[in-house]
């Protein structure tokens, strides 16, 4: 499928552009997320369909940037700088997810750090896969990959913009927010 969309977007787009345009969307989402929900996002009320642009900006972001892989091999123009220009920007696209993911955990403002940290495991698979085999290659189908960690964080986002941020807390009596914060 994401040859198709690769061969959907004109020949005169470089994989740069595409990795741009895929990210545009996570940026926006992002700053829709705080201009609805105010820098205190522990106290804040953000609207359902702010979650429902999130999870079609993170999948939106996800098929872009393997697009952008694509066409980055089929013209042969990737390169290795290339490549750590583009997880860099990766890298920044999660930390705005992690931003936006915030708003339905509702974790104290000191959590911000450990949410962007782990928000950014698909980079360090990556890595951890290029240090076991020699390859950036992560075609296995036993790796938990950027696209499956995107995937996973688009059906947080869809839940949320679904069921609302208290769905996700009270049908267990469970919530995100230790007890003892």
């Amino acid at each position: 499928m994401t040859n198709r969309i690769e061969a959907s977007i004109p020949e005169i787009f470089s994989a740069n552009f595409i990795t741009y345009l895929g990210g545009l969307a996570v940026y926006l989402a992002a700053i829709l997320a705080v201009w609805e929900g105010g820098l205190d996002y522990q106290e804040s009320q953000v609207p359902r369909y702010v979650f429902l642009v999130a999870a079609f900006a993170t999948q939106w972001f996800s098929l872009m940037d393997a697009a952008d892989g694509i066409r980055a091999r089929r013209l042969k123009c990737g390169t290795p700088l290339g490549r750590i220009v583009d997880e860099a920007g990766d890298s920044m696209n999660y930390s705005l997810m992690a931003l936006i993911l915030l708003y339905i955990v509702k974790m104290p403002p000191g959590w911000l750090t450990l949410g962007i940290a782990v928000i950014n495991i698909p980079m360090f698979c990556m890595e951890m896969s290029f240090k076991f085999t020699g390859s950036l290659s992560i075609n296995a189908n036993d790796d938990l990959g950027p696209m499956e960690v995107e995937l996973i964080i688009s059906l947080i986002f869809l839940s949320a913009g679904v069921f609302g941020v208290e769905g996700l807390n009270s049908p267990l009596g469970y919530s995100f927010v230790p007890e003892w914060v």
